[in-house]
């Protein structure tokens, strides 16, 4: 009896939690744009390196740099017309193997002139993880008909959520989160705020001693007391 509690002692104060967190995030506030790339966005952090500017790329025409674009990723790029675009994240991990788990934004629709669209247009997203050698490591997790053409009145943002669950990011390694925008529609521009990228780690800290682990532990001292009171035979 006593060794199977003293193995279960061991057990439960030897374990470390996991918990979810935020390991990438930015509201792009403080952002500057110069033709296709928006630098000086302040990122946080946690347990990868600063991934520093975003580059919209396959768009030559630049980013939106109208008032209902500012502090917002907006590629001025026709989705209907000129065809997709994307932006490459790096994930640099650092001291921790990471458990992806999701990403999310808020996505925006804007017209040719950089304003927020008063009509539906199609937009559609997919997110896509790749290794260091920029090969995909899953198929793309795909948002469709964000904001479906024909659809009932708009509403901006809308909240997007790619579930990444299965897919462990080991320490020391760099991998590229690439979002990919495209749909249908006249007057179709498309951008993205509030990016956070979610992970679980082990946390290094030892745990408070659950109720469970002191019964354990209560019992085992109550088990040594009996043994040294035992009279010598």
């Amino acid at each position: 009896m006593r060794y199977t509690l003293a193995a279960l002692a061991i057990a439960l104060l030897g374990s470390l939690p996991t918990r979810a967190d935020v390991i990438l995030s930015t509201d792009f506030n403080g952002g500057s744009v110069s033709g296709s790339t928006l630098s000086g966005i302040t990122w946080v952090t946690n347990g990868v390196a600063n991934p520093g500017a975003l580059t919209a790329m396959d768009n030559p025409n630049g980013l939106f740099t109208t008032t209902p674009a500012q502090e917002k990723f907006a590629p001025k790029r026709n989705l209907h017309n000129e065809g997709s675009w994307y932006v490459d994240i790096l994930l640099a991990l650092l001291g921790a193997d990471i458990a992806l788990s999701s990403v999310s934004l808020d996505a925006y629709i804007f017209n040719n002139q950089g304003e927020l669209q008063t009509v539906n247009r199609n937009l559609s997203m997919s997110a896509t993880l790749l290794d260091d050698t920029l090969t995909a490591l899953q198929p793309p997790a795909i948002a469709a008909n964000i904001f479906p053409n024909n659809g009932p009145a708009i509403s901006q943002p809308a909240s997007v959520n790619f579930n990444f669950g299965g897919n462990t990011l080991t320490a020391g390694n760099t991998y590229t989160l690439r979002l990919t925008a495209f749909g249908e529609g006249p007057g179709n521009n498309a951008g993205f705020d509030n990016l956070v990228v979610n992970g679980d780690f082990a946390v290094n800290e030892v745990p408070e001693p659950a109720p469970l682990t002191l019964m354990v532990l209560g019992m085992l001292a109550v088990t040594a007391a009996k043994r040294r009171r035992r009279p010598l035979a």
